[in-house]
Parts: structure tokens; sequence; C-alpha cells
């Protein structure tokens, strides 16, 4: 089954992490904090389908991760494909009750953004709920990586709309 927007069909990660949390007080850029759950998101887009794969991987404190895709169709651009990816990691984290989360993306435009507070006219319904839901980890820290060490979650992406396009056509 296919949703479109924020009714992703993905597998949900409860239980996956410790749903326990601790009151903290909240730091947003601190790197020696071990977190609850890391995650690195990434979207690819099609033009002619207006569809956008979502990929993503999540990684707990043991070491254990986790491969997760969904497929979005209305999307308008590529900016807006690595939106939703990252609005789809806060979404499962926050689901999955994790009390800190690590953000990682190849998409620098949208760190800065996020870290910045920044609420861009193209994304701004979905910049919103991450800012929003951010304030439920006693730590968060969205940092840039190379898409060269993000190439799990760049490969399911492309696989979803790989698998959609073949559907469509």
């Amino acid at each position: 089954m296919l949703r479109s927007g924020w009714q992703l069909k993905a597998n949900h990660v409860r239980g996956y992490f410790s749903p326990e949390r601790q009151d903290a007080p909240r730091q947003r850029q601190e790197t020696s904090h071990i977190f609850s759950v890391s995650c690195k998101p990434d979207g690819s887009w099609r033009n002619d389908l207006k569809a956008a794969g979502l990929g993503w991987t999540f990684t707990n404190p043991a070491g254990l991760t986790s491969h997760h895709s969904a497929l979005c169709k209305n999307v308008s651009s590529p900016f807006m494909a690595e939106s939703l990816a990252c609005g789809a990691v806060v979404l499962e984290a926050v689901r999955a009750g994790a009390d800190s989360f690590l953000l990682e993306s190849d998409y620098q435009q949208l760190v800065v953004a996020i870290n910045a507070r920044l609420v861009l006219l193209e994304v701004h319904g979905i910049i919103s709920y991450i800012f929003l839901s951010i304030g439920r980890f006693s730590h968060f820290l969205c940092r840039f990586i190379p898409l060269s060490t993000n190439v799990v979650a760049d490969s399911l992406a492309k696989q979803c709309l790989s698998l959609y396009g073949q559907n469509i056509c």
C-alpha cells in the first residue's frame, strides 16, 4: 500500500531502542553524549513521477542497525524529498521513545536550516514539525556528513523509488 506525505508505510522501531526517559538538561550540540538513536536519512526524487523514495538507518548504542524505506507521492523537489526523510526519522525516533537523537544528513542546506532554526518556505510544514519534535529529546544533534558515509540510506531511497517507477511505467 502506498501513501503520500506523512502517512508513510515504514517499519516501526518500537522496542528497538530503550524507551526509558531521564530528566537531563537539554544540550543541543554536545558531541560526547552517547545518543539512544543515531540516524542517517536520505531522499531520492523523480521529477517525472513527482515521487520520492525515502531511506534511513537507525543505530542504537549497542551498534545494532535497522534499515527502513518509504515512498511519498506528490513531492515537488529533491529538497522536499530530503526534508521528508528527515521528518520521517524524527517521527520514528519520537515513536520509539528515544531519549536523545543524533541526526546525520548529507543534505547541507537542510542541516543548516535545522541547526539555525530557519523555516524555509518550500518545506515550512515539515521543518516546523521537526523543530517541535526535537524538543522531546534531552539531547539532539544534527550534523552534516558526506554522501560517501550515507550510501546505505541513499541505496534504500533509490531502490524504493525505482520499484515504484517500475510498477507505474
